[in-house]
């Protein structure tokens, strides 16, 4: 989880602590949240490089002095074989071995040094989707990678996530939906997608796997043929800038507009700015195991829990964003 300059906050049970730089966190701006195998709890800083937190102490840092070159982390990936993957704003991609780091950039093969997200596939290769370079996939010791020259519909690449059958979907700006399995296959308007700009995505408990668009509203795929719902069919707008499978079925949605719902099965629930939830961009949602929605916006910090929303105002100032929440199996961390 990360905000725009206020730091992380743990919640734990009614226990609530805040991790800035005024107590250790090398930078404000948190974006990526990460647990490895040991239970340490790795968070990714916009500027400030990493830490590795256990329990309520800060035990690493790592930044330029310990072969982090470059501070401005957007994504954190454990592999299966261990270490850690780090994705970077302008430095291309860094794993930790357990040692130090191993750096990969565009002189090693990399697409673009603008890595936006980290993805493992069951071959344990690492795909990294990039601003501007399309797609990435590091096969030890050697990359490939796939750009609009190779046939790839975009090179801006948004959202990658891996279904259960074990196809990796990747959403793109301007070029639609990329699946890439057996056989890869691009999905655009000309294929009944309703746009060609996807922002999110997520695959429920059941399986399918649903996408965010920007203008399209909410669509999901099946075989070769898409489902799809927008303001027509009851949604409450059509840019969705945030996706979060149920525990138990179906998905909630955050919209450019100030709205959350849930879709399930048939039925579909929306709540708004008349039910309490303030801002205008939901920019993640986290849905707990017991039932309560935790949802962030850049007003603040939102609980949605028996049917109502309230604001968490003892954790986050009503006029500090949100921009993740992540669900670490006995703690929430928001940043």
């Amino acid at each position: 989880a990360g905000t725009d300059g206020g730091g992380a906050v743990r919640i734990e049970g009614k226990n609530k602590k805040i991790f800035n730089t005024t107590n250790g966190l090398p930078a404000n701006h948190v974006l990526a949240f990460e647990s490895d195998n040991e239970g340490r709890l790795w968070i990714g800083t916009y500027g400030g490089g990493v830490c590795v937190m256990n329990a309520d102490s800060i035990e690493e840092y790592y930044s330029a002095g310990q072969g982090l070159s470059n501070q401005y982390v957007c994504d954190l990936m454990q592999p299966c074989e261990g270490g850690m993957w780090i994705a970077t704003s302008g430095g291309g991609a860094f794993h930790y071995n357990g040692r130090g780091f191993d750096m990969y950039g565009t002189g090693h093969g990399l697409s673009n040094d603008v890595v936006l997200s980290l993805l493992e596939d069951r071959n344990r290769n690492i795909w990294m989707a990039t601003y501007g370079g399309g797609l990435s996939v590091f096969t030890a010791p050697a990359f490939q990678y796939f750009s609009e020259e190779q046939g790839l519909p975009s090179n801006v690449i948004r959202a990658v996530l891996r279904d259960n059958q074990g196809t990796l979907w990747l959403g793109s700006s301007g070029g639609g939906l990329i699946s890439a399995g057996n056989n890869w296959n691009i999905y655009t308007t000309a294929q009944g997608l309703p746009v060609n700009f996807v922002l999110a995505g997520a695959v429920d408990k059941q399986g399918t796997v649903w996408f965010g668009t920007s203008g399209g509203g909410i669509c999901t795929v099946a075989g070769n043929k898409f489902s799809y719902l927008t303001k027509k069919e009851g949604l409450p707008g059509n840019y969705i800038l945030s996706l979060e499978p149920d525990p138990r079925s179906g998905v909630w949605f955050g919209t450019y507009g100030g709205n959350v719902g849930h879709i399930s099965g048939d039925s579909l629930w929306v709540y708004g700015q008349n039910d309490g939830l303030k801002g205008i961009m939901v920019n993640a949602i986290c849905a707990l195991p017991g039932g309560e929605v935790l949802i962030g916006t850049e007003s603040g910090l939102f609980s949605f829990k028996a049917n109502k929303i309230e604001r968490y105002s003892s954790v986050f100032p009503a006029d500090l964003a949100v921009n993740a929440i992540e669900y670490d199996g006995s703690s929430v961390w928001i940043g």
